[in-house]
């Protein structure tokens, strides 16, 4: 198995066990949002928002080692001659 595989097997672990948390997370912090802005906390439910964008973002940067092997993948097996 190559470096590649291992980080993408890896990177889908880590992505596995923690989308549970992720999802209670963000639907927390949505919810806290809509209340800081219906109590005019305008800059706290901004806040919250990015909070959201900023764990997907981590999630994305976790993301990128799969989409790597996925795309070295297909290029391997695009190379291969089919008989």
């Amino acid at each position: 198995m190559s470096d590649k595989e291992q980080r993408a097997r890896k990177a889908q672990h880590e992505l596995d066990i923690t989308a549970e948390a992720v999802e209670k997370l963000k639907g927390f912090w949505i919810a806290e949002a809509v209340t800081a802005a219906s109590e005019g906390r305008q800059s706290d439910a901004h806040n919250l928002l990015l909070k959201i964008n900023a764990l997907e973002t981590i999630r994305m940067m976790v993301r990128t080692p799969i989409d790597d092997w996925t795309v070295e993948k297909a290029l391997a097996e695009a190379k291969t001659p089919t008989t």
